[in-house]
């Protein structure tokens, strides 16, 4: 079936995982929007910090 999808296991695993994660059965991994915060987030401070 996965070939039929034409998906690597993998990528199908991890994105089963961050739908979990998003819908709160998983803890063990951050939801979409917290990670998306956070790059946005380190992204801000590497700037601030070139700007010093």
């Amino acid at each position: 079936m996965i070939k039929r999808l034409g998906v690597h296991p993998e990528a199908l695993r991890n994105r089963i995982r961050q739908d979990q994660a998003n819908r709160g059965e998983r803890e063990d991994q951050p939801t979409t929007e917290i990670a998306e915060e956070s790059r946005r987030l380190r992204s801000e401070v590497a700037e601030l910090r070139r700007d010093e």
